[in-house]
């Protein structure tokens, strides 16, 4: 496929407000938006949960609050960070990937971005 002309694509926005949230199906292409004093956890989910395609990504950005710490759902779902699961400060963001395939048992998420221990 050949373009000739500029591709402009807007991503949908959400907030959440909530203090815990497992991410959903519809985030994939999303731009989150954490607006919560308080710590937000995201749940990245196995497959039998939200079976995201490989390749799928979010981006969140720590509006305000304390934190935003992104936790592994259950035992068969793994997160590739560094040097930790926490976005740094107000005003950090990232960007979830997943790597693995929806008939993959194991589930690995990479987050890369503005991340503390």
């Amino acid at each position: 496929m050949a373009v000739t002309n500029n591709v402009v694509y807007h991503v949908d926005i959400e907030t959440v407000t909530s203090t815990a949230v497992t991410a959903p199906l519809g985030w994939d292409g999303e731009f989150i938006i954490a607006n919560n004093p308080s710590d937000l956890t995201i749940t990245l989910p196995d497959n039998a949960t939200a079976p995201f395609p490989r390749g799928s990504q979010f981006t969140v950005l720590r509006k305000t609050g304390n934190g935003v710490i992104f936790a592994p759902q259950n035992g068969n779902v793994s997160i590739v960070a560094t040097p930790g699961r926490r976005l740094r400060a107000e005003g950090s963001s990232c960007t979830i990937i997943k790597l693995t395939a929806t008939d993959s048992l194991a589930v690995e998420w990479a987050i890369v971005g503005d991340l503390t221990g």
